[in-house]
């Protein structure tokens, strides 16, 4: 192999770890390019450095996961939250819903730094704590008299945070008896 060849291998891992599906299980090309990431230093080395070149830095190299990447401010890789969730409206629901998924998927303090920690977690369960959290966050804001029906985030805490999504049946069937295109539950 030349020089050029490795460098084309780096680039094309951190090309695989951009695409999303991309996985070592799921392509033998990437579960190579990770196995040789483990073993060669130099590789290694080239790998970070073309992900460099992307104001990219590399996190991890995990035979599941594959190459994870972590973008700096200066890429135009970064995702701000705004392109997540363009809605204002609709950003505290998902802030609600990420720290339900962190909490399942780190119960305890100690799982963050645990590398052999798997956690499971279900959307079920991200809901029913969506919905604790929402309960608790109205019953905080009732107790220092706040008013809950108007704030920045009314749509979206109505939706599924506030006292309207409490109330609301978490599945929605139509007319025909098939599930609404908006339940809060599947």
């Amino acid at each position: 192999m030349t020089q050029y060849d490795d460098v084309a291998a780096a680039a094309r891992m951190v090309a695989l770890a951009m695409t999303r599906g991309k996985s070592p299980a799921r392509s033998g090309d990437y579960a190579r390019l990770v196995r040789r990431f483990d073993t060669e230093p130099d590789f290694a080395q080239l790998v970070r450095k073309v992900a460099q070149g992307f104001d990219l830095t590399v996190q991890e190299v995990h035979p599941q996961a594959g190459l994870v990447l972590a973008t700096t401010r200066e890429t135009d890789f970064a995702v701000s939250v705004t392109d997540l969730v363009p809605n204002a409206e609709n950003r505290p629901l998902y802030l609600l819903a990420h720290l339900a998924i962190a909490s399942r998927a780190f119960p305890r303090p100690e799982h963050l730094d645990d590398d052999e920690h798997v956690a499971r977690v279900s959307v079920q369960k991200v809901d029913e704590d969506v919905r604790a959290y929402a309960t608790i966050l109205e019953r905080r804001a009732a107790a220092a008299d706040e008013d809950t029906t108007r704030r920045p985030a009314a749509p979206a805490w109505r939706d599924c945070g506030g006292p309207t999504c409490v109330a609301t049946p978490p599945v929605v069937r139509t007319r025909t008896g098939l599930r609404a295109r908006r339940p809060t539950r599947w």
